[in-house]
């Protein structure tokens, strides 16, 4: 995979003393309104700076079957944080960059009446010709087991495409929390690929070219490198969120993944090989 401006033109507005120009031709604002889109821009790529990351096919594949668990240990959690990053898509027909800042805030929830904690997510949906194709902001509460409540606020109000647009927003939205949820609370493996750098990465699955001029994580988890070949009872891999003691010796809880694995049988890993008795 290459990552430069030529295959990911947004990329160039993370770089120190480049003028990017965005074509904002989509969304078709007035002057008026392309005054207020063009601020939290800034924004975002102040924040995205500090965080350009794409991620592998195997926490992709995590995700996506473990999200009502990754809901609760964020929403479950008193002290919850806010996120900010720049996600670059690579599975996109058009590669693109997604702009987003998660605020934890608390307000009056429309279809209760009361005061509940939400997530004001912020986004900017940059395609590979610097299109801002969406800009705006959507609140959401949550309700338990991916109950949530919804408050669009999208700035993505014009054009023939405006239904799939806002369908596209919802979709980026629970993509990004889930992977900033599962970055926050996992092990997973981050490999800084700096400008100009070219990297294999550990599996040998790929080669990663920099040549943007800015540094960009890739970020990889090894948990689902271990394959089973032998016969058993199959456990299917699942998170846990498991108690541990932090720095202070106070007692937290950390999200913990726990590979697939035959029931007295043995697990054999990519990268090693060992017997593992499970009669207790």
């Amino acid at each position: 995979m290459k990552i430069s401006p030529k295959h990911f033109p947004p990329i160039s507005m993370f770089c120190p003393r480049k003028k990017v120009f965005f074509d904002y031709s989509f969304i078709n604002p007035t002057e008026s309104e392309l005054r207020i889109l063009r601020k939290p821009l800034f924004m975002f790529i102040a924040e995205g700076r500090k965080n350009i990351y794409t991620v592998s096919a195997s926490i992709m594949g995590l995700i996506g079957p473990n999200r009502e668990k990754l809901s609760a240990a964020y929403w479950n959690n008193s002290e919850r944080e806010s996120f900010s990053g720049a996600y670059i898509s690579t599975k996109e027909a058009i590669p693109g960059i997604l702009l987003y800042h998660f605020v934890p805030c608390r307000v009056v929830n429309p279809q209760t009446g009361k005061e509940n904690e939400c997530l004001d997510y912020y986004f900017a949906n940059i395609e590979g010709n610097n299109m801002v194709s969406a800009e705006g902001v959507i609140r959401l509460f949550y309700h338990g087991d991916e109950n949530y409540t919804l408050e669009p606020g999208i700035a993505t109000t014009k054009g023939e495409r405006h239904e799939s647009i806002i369908k596209q927003c919802l979709d980026n939205m629970f993509f990004l929390l889930d992977i900033s949820i599962f970055l926050k609370y996992a092990d997973v493996e981050v490999i800084n690929i700096y400008g100009n750098q070219r990297k294999v990465l550990p599996d040998k699955s790929d080669v990663i070219e920099n040549k943007s001029g800015v540094c960009v994580k890739y970020i990889d988890s090894r948990w689902i490198r271990e394959i089973i070949r032998t016969e058993g009872f199959k456990v299917r891999g699942h998170f846990r969120l498991q108690p541990v003691k932090d720095e202070e010796g106070e007692w937290t809880r950390k999200l913990i993944y726990i590979n697939e694995f035959e029931k007295h049988g043995y697990h054999r890993r990519a990268l090693k090989t060992l017997e593992n008795s499970t009669d207790s």
